[in-house]
């Protein structure tokens, strides 16, 4: 396995906070955000891979029945009176509706009797599974069948583009009209949302518009590419998640999901600061 520095800092930083605490930070619910579950790996680092083999994605979710975890979808881990019954709750978000989902990560997310979230690219799915860039999505069929085993499905917009690079009036086809098929499909509610790409959270005035045509829509929460660990006083619509992979091994896991990794939040917001001086 390749050198990961975020992994090392990480480990030496979850052992110095597990001296000094004495007991679980509370009000507090890590958010998994999944993308793939197949063996396919790209030539990039580790901390760019987006797979998840089936194998490691089982052990994961080993690792958090044994930690006592209980995921649940983000709607109700927003949801005081549910995050109260769980007593570690954790939510397991999986975007874009990769068809692998249904095959290999729902009859596990099953097996152990978790919840998650699903974030659907509408313009990717059809009657039957479509295939774009060597990627498979799920059928209607597919998403449709998606509550009845526990699991919520919410909007990644209608194509998948960059939002910040579109038009306001594009951004607001994107959301809303992903949405409205969603609930069309469903015959329900869709209330999640989750940014394509990576979230520009030092641009203020974008992040403003895109919250308040979130709630105009009726979405209530939004899930981020952000680095982090929600708490009951985040920001809603601007909701941290923490990446997973094929390459978190059970130590690494176990360290995101108590607090671990959120050093690496500065960094990656300190890039993107730069990155928008350099352009």
């Amino acid at each position: 396995m390749k050198f990961r520095f975020d992994r090392s800092v990480s480990l030496v930083l979850a052992r110095l906070m597990s001296i000094r605490r004495t007991q679980p930070a509370s009000g507090r619910f890590p958010i998994l955000m999944y993308h793939g579950i197949n063996g396919t790996l790209s030539r990039r680092h580790p901390y760019f891979e987006t797979n998840t083999s089936p194998a490691v994605f089982r052990s994961q979710m080993q690792v958090l029945a044994t930690g006592g975890y209980q995921p649940l979808s983000v709607d109700d881990a927003l949801t005081p009176s549910s995050r109260a019954v769980a007593k570690r709750p954790v939510a397991i978000t999986f975007d874009d509706g990769y068809a692998d989902f249904y095959d290999e990560a729902l009859p596990i997310l099953v097996e152990f009797g978790f919840a998650a979230t699903v974030y659907i690219v509408t313009g990717s799915t059809g009657k039957q599974r479509v295939i774009k860039n060597g990627k498979r999505f799920m059928s209607w069929a597919d998403v449709c069948d998606l509550p009845k085993c526990g699991i919520r499905v919410g909007s990644h917009t209608v194509s998948h583009r960059n939002l910040r690079e579109m038009s306001r009036s594009r951004v607001e086809e994107e959301v809303r009209r992903s949405k409205e098929m969603l609930e069309d499909k469903l015959g329900a509610p869709v209330e999640s949302f989750a940014y394509p790409y990576a979230f520009p959270e030092h641009d203020k005035k974008y992040v403003q518009y895109v919250r308040e045509y979130l709630q105009m829509c009726g979405y209530k929460n939004a899930v981020s590419t952000i680095i982090g660990t929600a708490r009951v006083l985040t920001d809603r619509y601007l909701l941290p998640r923490l990446p997973i992979n094929t390459f978190d091994d059970d130590a690494f896991l176990r360290v995101k999901l108590e607090g671990g990794y959120e050093w690496l939040h500065a960094l990656q917001y300190t890039r993107k600061a730069f990155s928008r001086r350099r352009v």
